[in-house]
């Protein structure tokens, strides 16, 4: 990642240093450049020496703030969006690749016949999502038939409900697990997951649910309520949330229930007047509260590895601690029989014993409520325009609903868009240029793995076996390239989408998935990182991500087409700058595998103690430095978490050693040109540095940096820079940055 470099380089840079560098002369360049080998004059090359000098404070010491200095002038220049709270260099990748696959999408783009009829289905569900007139049309009918297959919502039914569905028989298990074929869960968490233990093979967890115990404050970020700026009072007050949610469910109610009417689907003298919809709501609200008061975070996810065969329960077990019919729901989602010595992964027992006496008292009437409510809310963006408007945003422009749509594509067929982008923008000739770069990284990680002087030889061992086995997938995964088998899989699988009813084009969508995701138990679609059969798949992965990854369970690295498309990464960019950027990258996925969660598991992505005792115990001691450290940043007198960022900063400390190392050790079988202009005073060592800080530039309000700091596993971006440069001796070195100056302090905090 380092900017986005324009096709038509030389028209665009002469463009770009017109209008940002007055001194700054693409021709003279060229001219006064010309005879010096150690410069590197493409178009490429100058067009990046502008970016950077244009975003560099010269007033700023290095030393002092080298966040500041590589990026003070960045900030200045690029102002957050008027919708948003922070605006950064991935955001805008991801907006020109969101540019680029719209055009094709509304196009209709004919390019590759052997996929001419999935790409149509891909096509269909955007322009479905875009039909304004179609989607009033289509109205809420999909939604009432489910509504009516899970008992009815008895806020929609209004008082006709106790009798049309016989109140006392309503049994929220059976709604549970229609609801669950959508794979959308209510009240508890049931899914397929790799086993820690054999990750060939999966294992059912259970508990709080994953995707809809959402408590109030997330619920509404959902809807529009909380991306309004408040000028005024940047942090609502709980009863004021509460107040505009019960607002928001009774709009959306109300929408749902004049269209029930006109569709003669209720009678107007059955409906509920406005005192009892409240009352109803205020008891489903209640119930959701006390719901997330169960559901609540008791363990951290280390204590789960650690603890993981104590979570280890068999049916019968689990069946003594609670009074509700698990088996009837295990086999009424996976379709087929369980015995009571079967064993599940239970996330949190207490959950369960809790969760138990509050369904038993809970009538009826507010369960209903609350799963069809919850289901409605879910899928009600996808029907009427007004019903969109009301929950997401106010369509002032054709371009928002495009935004919106592309969106929900990307949601629903990522697989599909990410072949789509694959096809027509990504280079291949990057996948192999970078998989060599990620090779390089092995192997100077291998080195300083094997260098280490705080691990004993047996945990060394250990170390660059689970290294050597790890997976790097780069771009897509090898089945993207076959035709025959895409076709096979995805023509199936999206047939039922039709641009003439788009709601329910998301509803077969939903059950189709959930129904692959079922076929995880019966170990039809492994998820190993390293195979090569066509049922591998990228985890909770979208090919168009800008972004990378690293999965404990497969030992893998993630690194999409959307971060290394072809005007971002460039393979004859100078070394340093690669390295820097798209290198460190590299270097902080791999450095995942052995950050305090990673640690805990082997070379096939199995929960095993592979570390000697006393190495253990350096490693915990090494680890709180970093707590410490980071702890001591702060924002606008807002301090960062060092332990609840600790895996990161351990992955960016890591990762940048990392990439530093591999740029070293093969800058003279690479480009190692310095760059042009007012730049070329900065060397090839200086410009890797500069080249990571500029990755990181980011221009946010103080909205978006608390909620990094309470929300985020990551520092913030500024944070990230700051403390991996502190504890680096080579930076130091590189700038010439005295003891104890900001960024050389004394104390350094050193893992890989």
């Amino acid at each position: 990642i380092i900017i986005c470099i324009p096709v038509d380089f030389e028209t665009e840079t002469k463009t770009f240093l017109n209008n940002n560098n007055n001194d700054y002369d693409y021709d003279e360049i060229q001219s006064n450049n010309n005879n010096d080998s150690s410069i590197c004059l493409t178009n490429q090359c100058i067009y990046l020496s502008g970016q950077f000098l244009s975003s560099i404070d010269q007033e700023i010491d290095p030393c002092n703030n080298f966040y500041q200095f590589s990026c003070g002038r960045w900030i200045l220049e690029h102002p957050i969006p008027k919708y948003g709270n922070h605006w950064d260099q991935f955001q805008s990748f991801a907006l020109s690749i969101k540019n680029h696959l719209k055009k094709h999408l509304e196009n209709k783009t004919t390019f590759n016949s052997n996929l001419t009829i999935i790409y149509e289905k891909l096509y269909e569900f955007y322009n479905g999502c875009n039909d304004k007139k179609q989607r009033n049309k289509n109205g809420y009918e999909s939604i009432y038939r489910i509504i009516d297959n899970i008992g009815g919502w008895p806020m929609l039914d209004g008082h006709q409900w106790e009798h049309r569905k016989s109140a006392n028989h309503y049994r929220w298990e059976n709604a549970y697990v229609e609801l669950s074929r959508l794979g959308q869960q209510y009240l508890i968490g049931i899914e397929p997951i790799i086993d820690f233990r054999n990750t060939s093979k999966t294992i059912i967890k259970l508990g709080p649910p994953y995707k809809t115990s959402e408590n109030i404050i997330n619920l509404m970020k959902k809807s529009k309520i909380l991306s309004r700026k408040n000028e005024n009072d940047n942090n609502l007050l709980v009863g004021d949330q509460l107040e505009q949610t019960k607002q928001l469910y009774m709009k959306m109610l109300k929408l749902i229930r004049k269209n029930r009417t006109k569709s003669n689907h209720s009678n107007n003298n059955d409906q509920l007047n406005d005192d009892e919809l409240m009352s109803d709501i205020n008891k489903m609200i209640n119930l959701q509260i006390q719901l997330q008061n169960d559901a609540s975070q008791r363990h951290s996810m280390v204590y789960f590895q650690e603890n993981y065969e104590k979570h280890l329960l068999n049916i019968s077990t689990i069946k003594s601690n609670i009074n509700f019919d698990i088996s009837y729901i295990l086999e009424g989602i996976f379709g087929r029989n369980f015995t009571d010595d079967e064993v599940l992964f239970v996330l949190d027992i207490e959950f369960l014993k809790q969760l138990s006496p509050l369904l038993l008292d809970t009538p009826n009437r507010v369960l209903a409520n609350y799963m069809s409510t919850n289901i409605a809310f879910q899928l009600s963006r996808h029907t009427t325009i007004e019903m969109l408007e009301l929950l997401v945003s106010k369509l002032d422009s054709p371009e928002v609903l495009s935004n919106i749509c592309f969106m929900e594509t990307s949601n629903y067929l990522p697989e599909l868009l990410g072949k789509l982008y694959t096809d027509l923008y990504f280079n291949k000739n990057s996948r192999g240029n970078i998989g060599s770069m990620a090779q390089m990284l092995r192997d100077s990680f291998r080195q300083l793995l094997k260098q280490s002087e705080w691990m004993d030889t047996s945990t060394i061992n250990e170390a660059v076996k689970k290294l050597d086995s790890m997976a790097m997938n780069i771009a897509y995964p090898d089945w993207y390239n076959n035709d025959t088998f895409l076709m096979e899989k995805y023509f199936s699988m999206y047939e039922d989408i039709n641009s003439t009813n788009y709601i329910q084009s998301v509803i077969n969508v939903l059950r189709t998935r959930q129904n692959q995701s079922n076929e995880l138990m019966n170990n039809e679609m492994i998820v190993k990182a390293n195979s090569t059969d066509h049922s591998t798949i990228w985890p909770m992965l979208q090919i168009t991500d800008v972004n990378a990854f690293y999965y404990f369970t497969t030992n893998g690295v993630y690194l999409p087409a959307g971060i290394i498309q072809d005007d971002i990464y460039m393979a004859d960019l100078p070394s340093a700058i690669t390295f820097g950027s798209i290198g460190m990258i590299l270097g902080h996925e791999m450095t995942h595998a052995f950050d305090n969660s990673g640690q805990l598991y082997d070379e096939h992505g199995e929960l095993r103690n592979w570390w000697t005792n006393q190495t253990r115990k350096l490693f915990a001691e090494k680890a709180d430095c970093f707590v410490d450290q980071y702890s001591n940043f702060s924002i606008n007198s807002a301090k960062v978490n060092g332990l609840q960022t600790l895996a990161e900063n351990i992955a960016d400390n890591g990762g940048l050693r990392e990439a530093y190392r591999a740029f070293k050790t093969n800058e003279h079988n690479g480009n190692n040109k310095r760059l042009p202009g007012a730049m070329s005073k900065y060397t090839p060592d200086q410009l890797f540095f500069i080249s990571f800080a500029h990755m990181w530039c980011t221009n946010m309000d103080q909205n978006a940096a608390i909620n990094i700091i309470e929300n985020s596993v990551h520092s913030p971006p500024s944070v990230r820079v700051l403390g991996s440069l502190a504890n680096f001796e080579q930076f130091s070195h590189t700038f010439n940055c005295p003891i104890n100056k900001p960024m050389n302090p004394e104390k350094k905090c050193v893992l890989w």
